[in-house]
């Protein structure tokens, strides 16, 4: 079964290698003073819809924080937030990303560049099967019945 904390160290892993020049790729709590360049990747929001009587398609929200390196009066260029931003596409870009066996669906939804930092908002889609019932039925063995033959 797939669990979104899968997902968020799936795309750790891929992000490390593609933004190799990024100091840190933090999922947890970062730290005030933190190295830059760097990413944040966190867990916005998760869905669940029956798709049949037997399974389910889950959406999870993830965002993608770029923190490119600071200029004396604390602003990012344009152009590095761009650059670190591109190189998160390009992995998103690839359309999905492996978790143990399985492959999940991502998809950009939003990407905005701000004074210091750029984000972009990723929706990653998989399928799983519903939770099985606790309790079981017996099945019935035995139907008694009782026909009765109407005449009018």
């Amino acid at each position: 079964m797939i669990k979104t904390n899968d997902i968020i160290s799936a795309l750790k892993n891929v992000l490390k290698v593609a933004c190799a020049d990024c100091k840190e790729v933090y999922t947890e709590e970062m730290p005030q003073d933190f190295e830059r360049p760097s990413l944040y990747i966190s867990l916005q929001s998760v869905s669940r819809t029956a798709i049949t009587c037997k399974t389910m398609q889950n959406k999870a929200k993830i965002k993608i924080n770029c923190f490119a390196v600071k200029d004396d009066y604390g602003y990012c260029t344009e152009s590095d937030l761009n650059t670190l931003m591109g190189k998160v596409m390009q992995v998103i870009d690839d359309g999905y990303i492996r978790t143990g066996d399985r492959a999940v669906e991502l998809n950009v939804q939003t990407g905005e560049i701000q004074a210091d930092y750029a984000y972009i908002t990723v929706d990653a889609i998989y399928t799983t099967a519903r939770n099985k019932s606790e309790k079981e039925y017996d099945l019935m063995r035995v139907v008694k019945t009782n026909l009765e033959d109407r005449k009018k």
